[in-house]
């Protein structure tokens, strides 16, 4: 299985400066995940892609994908501005 380019940190990094933005907290490794910031400059990620960076870095099922997620990304608290993650929904 070929792996699809990833956005990189440099990336997010010029994203969040071409928007002012200041103090953004972002997550290592999950540049190919984020979708911007609030008006209030916090880090918004898609947890879709999130699960899937997870399975692809560690050969990992997407259950085991999730759970890793659900215990290690979303259950760790960053301070004031910890990102957050944005389910999204497709009709």
């Amino acid at each position: 299985m070929e792996l699809k380019s990833r956005k990189t940190a440099e990336d997010t990094a010029n994203w969040i400066l071409d928007h002012e933005y200041e103090e953004v907290v972002v997550i290592d490794g999950f540049d190919d995940a984020f979708v911007g910031c609030t008006t209030d400059g916090v880090a918004v990620y898609n947890v879709d892609r999130c699960i899937e960076i997870i399975a692809e870095d560690f050969n990992i099922s997407t259950e085991d994908a999730i759970d890793h997620f659900e215990y290690n990304v979303i259950g760790a608290y960053l301070g004031p501005k910890t990102p957050i993650f944005l389910d999204v929904v497709v009709n």
